[in-house]
């Protein structure tokens, strides 16, 4: 019978609910020597307990029991191969601290290899043309004009009152392996996601609130029916509203752009053209074809939001796009080495994991990828 503490953890974290400080105490367990017969019998329950798997996302389970597979009844694991049979990559931290306690790697050797997740860290560019670097660490306070700016940690907020004069604009950037958040002069909220970013007025007009933004950005606008508040895109396509939840993502090396309505409504354009969303609709901008915009109806919220909420959710997607969002994420390049992997994925994964925990988990699904000259991620054939 598992440890009562151990138990608790491992539900916990199912849940998604374990804290900071409790997802550290769970990886200490799990590297302990006596932990295999606990942990078997701990999953024994789980498995029973969340039949259908809809209660529990198969993907996470599946995994779980995978890097156990030597030493589980094949039965059981049969079982779990039916529920989820694409679900390779996605492991949470129990499965990812496991694999790692479970392998005989040298500490060492996963401290050169290992890439921390993204973090909190940012480019801002005045409009004079400076530039200040930001990090979860930093605590500053600027004044451009009228406007006062404030950061605190992974948040830059700004206060100023509507534009007089000449407008000034500041252009907030991520890099690869970081993420920021903004509030806006208006009190509009932005979450920019790695490799992305947006220019802004730091005081906006009384008639139109504009911003440009590139990659992917997560917007809860402040409703003010005096002043639409529009985002421009690449190609002259947009997405105006006033007030409501979405999220856009414009990344330059993806084919398509994608505009997804969460609350209120969107006017999404691209040329003559233009569409409205309802909720849980999401707008396809193609830059290429007869039909510029796409509306697709039930959009998959839950995997176009889970960026911000701290996982990678794949449903159905293609291998090449898994390896794009690791790239961005740890800021790693990508290189095949042979034919590309044809493999189609579907499931969660935390995106606190380090890469090297990420590495061990493809390395259990028979993905061969390496991490080479410091940071290239190296997908062997």
């Amino acid at each position: 019978m598992p440890s009562s503490r151990l138990a608790y953890l491992v539900r916990r974290h199912y849940d998604q609910l374990c804290t900071a400080a409790e997802t550290a105490e769970l990886l200490a367990l799990l590297r302990r020597e006596n932990v295999d017969a606990e942990m078997d019998g701990l999953l024994a329950e789980l498995m029973e307990e969340h039949q259908p798997p809809a209660a529990m996302p198969a993907a996470r389970m599946e995994v779980a029991w995978t890097g156990f597979r030597r030493k589980t009844r094949p039965a059981v694991l049969r079982k779990v191969w039916r529920w989820s049979a694409a679900a390779a990559l996605l492991a949470g931290v129990v499965a990812g601290g496991w694999i790692l306690a479970r392998k005989p790697v040298a500490e060492s050797q996963v401290m050169v290899a290992d890439i921390a997740p993204a973090a909190d860290k940012a480019v801002l560019t005045l409009a004079d043309g400076s530039t200040v670097s930001l990090d979860s660490a930093g605590r500053m306070q600027l004044q451009e004009q009228d406007a006062s700016i404030i950061q605190q940690g992974g948040l830059l907020e700004y206060a100023a009152d509507a534009a007089s004069g000449e407008i000034r604009y500041n252009t907030l950037r991520t890099p690869r392996g970081g993420t920021f958040r903004i509030q806006l002069p208006d009190g509009t909220k932005v979450w920019l996601n790695a490799a992305s970013s947006l220019r802004y007025p730091t005081a906006f007009s009384n008639k139109l609130r504009e911003v440009e933004m590139t990659g992917e950005a997560y917007f809860e606008v402040k409703t003010d029916a005096a002043a639409p508040f529009r985002v421009k895109l690449a190609a002259g396509a947009a997405v105006e509203v006033l007030g409501t939840h979405f999220n856009i993502a414009a990344y330059e090396d993806v084919r398509d752009m994608t505009a997804t309505l969460t609350e209120g409504s969107v006017r999404v354009s691209q040329g003559a053209r233009s569409v409205m969303l309802a909720p849980d609709e999401q707008a396809v901008i193609s830059l290429e074809g007869d039909v510029p915009i796409r509306v697709l109806q039930n959009a998959n919220t839950e995997q176009v939001l889970a960026w911000k909420n701290g996982l990678f959710h794949f449903d159905n997607v293609p291998f090449t796009d898994v390896m794009r969002q690791l790239s961005r994420w740890y800021d790693v390049d990508v290189e095949y080495r042979g034919a590309v992997p044809t493999r189609i994925f579907s499931g969660e994964l935390q995106r606190g994991l380090s890469l090297q925990q990420i590495l061990e988990i493809m390395k259990e699904m028979k993905i061969d990828v390496r991490l080479e000259e410091g940071r290239k991620l190296v997908v062997m054939p």
